[in-house]
């Protein structure tokens, strides 16, 4: 590849300004190092200490600050899941159909290995994490039981879940595993891998080898198409609808998609596809319901473009004091969630998706991961606190102390499942 020029070196950090909240999110618990071509070969499997799955009775929550919330007990099922990072396809960030933990939470049970696991995702009752020593591992979501532990020979990232498969992605490669016991169904080698995503059409894969998207198979990663994308590999999160996969742009940062059925990324009356936009469009980030969400942090601004159907023709879009972290946005049945600045330091603004308009503020402290939203929850950590608000008004339900929560905390039922320090946690809601 030819070095870059300074336009796209300008665009590039433009862009990379705007994605650094995304970035962050899904990376911040998850050890790989994408920058090493070498030492990536896992050393043995990882060793399980005698604290496996315990219990912590004493731990505290501040729905007033002196609170003491007690043991939660054990769920009879978990029925709802976060499969992949992000919840969906379209990465929402949001647990459709479950009504999150209302209550204040307690530690309901933890797991400590020799490794460093990635952010968890839950699935038929399963917590699945990766791992920086090549080991993928599965819990009972109920009890923290370890179900299997397999190790895939790469530093594998935060898993994803689809029809019965868990598929791991690394620097060079993705491995498709048996979800009932870890047994490996397949592998492909790819060529530097800069991005992922598990839609239910198909895998997607960018690559920075060739400047690549690639959709392959679900079921044995067969390569579908592959698209060269004009500049670069493409850039950010991988995001879907029904018919298309969004990225940024590495020319623009804005958004551009390729078509899920045959990879086309032209249009029969343009010349380029889509239209290009100026190198200060919001980086994409979610999409729900026919709009694709973004904002770039630099300029203060978020918007909504409407698809499918390209050139992305500008919703709404509005402009908010910057805030140090990027913009991170979660969007649920209506409301699109955000962390800005504000007056007097951070706030998370709940935005209407239907045209932007403000319905609530609620001040925090500085954010350290992306809003987490359910039926009747908002969940935003930050560095000090996990928030829990009312969506309907932005109004406090519980609040507890962050230090044991990772930046990416998942949803599932009443259930709070998170990864920090090398240690994997469920949280669940003690009604008082």
């Amino acid at each position: 590849m030819s070095p870059p020029s300074t336009r796209r070196t300008l665009l590039a950090t433009l862009a990379g300004l705007g994605l650094a909240g995304c970035a962050a999110d899904e990376r911040t618990d998850t050890p790989t190092d994408r920058s090493a071509g070498e030492g990536r070969t896992p050393a043995d499997t990882p060793h399980w200490t005698e604290q496996s799955a315990t219990q912590s009775p004493t731990d505290t929550n501040t729905a007033s600050p002196t609170d003491t919330v007690r043991e939660p007990a054990t769920p009879d099922a978990v029925s709802s899941s976060w499969p992949i990072p992000g919840a969906d396809q379209g990465q929402t960030n949001y647990a459709a159909g479950t009504a999150g933990p209302t209550a204040p939470i307690g530690e309901l049970w933890s797991v400590e290995a020799d490794d460093e696991f990635s952010a968890p995702v839950v699935a038929d009752e399963t917590v699945f994490v990766g791992g920086s020593q090549g080991g993928v591992h599965a819990f009972d979501a109920r009890t923290g039981e370890r179900r299997w532990e397999q190790s895939v020979g790469i530093t594998a990232d935060r898993p994803s879940v689809r029809d019965g498969r868990v598929y791991v992605e690394g620097y060079e490669a993705v491995v498709a595993l048996d979800a009932a016991d870890g047994t490996e169904l397949w592998r492909i080698e790819t060529g530097d891998l800069v991005g992922f995503l598990a839609a239910a059409h198909g895998l997607y894969v960018s690559e920075q080898a060739d400047d690549a998207l690639v959709r392959r198979s679900l079921a044995d990663g067969s390569e579908h198409w592959r698209t060269t994308v004009d500049g670069s590999s493409p850039a950010g999160r991988l995001i879907a609808s029904e018919e298309s996969v969004f990225f940024s742009h590495p020319e623009t940062s804005g958004p551009w998609s390729v078509a899920v059925a045959d990879g086309e990324t032209d249009l029969p009356d343009a010349e380029r596809q889509p239209t290009p936009l100026p190198h200060d469009s919001p980086v994409p980030q979610c999409y729900r319901d026919g709009r694709l969400y973004g904002a770039l942090n630099i300029f203060g601004q978020v918007a909504a473009f409407e698809t499918p159907a390209p050139p992305f023709g500008t919703a709404w879009d509005d402009k908010f004091p910057a805030e140090g972290t990027g913009f991170q946005l979660a969007v649920g049945p209506d409301s699109l969630y955000v962390v800005t600045g504000g007056g007097e330091g951070p706030v998370l603004r709940a935005l209407s998706a239907a045209d932007g308009s403000e319905r609530w503020t609620h001040s925090i402290d500085a954010p350290a991961g992306r809003p987490v939203v359910a039926e009747e929850t908002v969940l935003v950590r930050t560095e000090e606190t996990l928030f829990c608000l009312d969506p309907s008004d932005g109004s406090e339900r519980w609040t507890r102390p962050a230090d044991r929560v990772g930046t990416t905390p998942v949803v599932a039922d009443d259930l709070v499942y998170t990864s920090a320090d090398g240690t994997l946690r469920a949280f669940r809601s003690v009604e008082a």
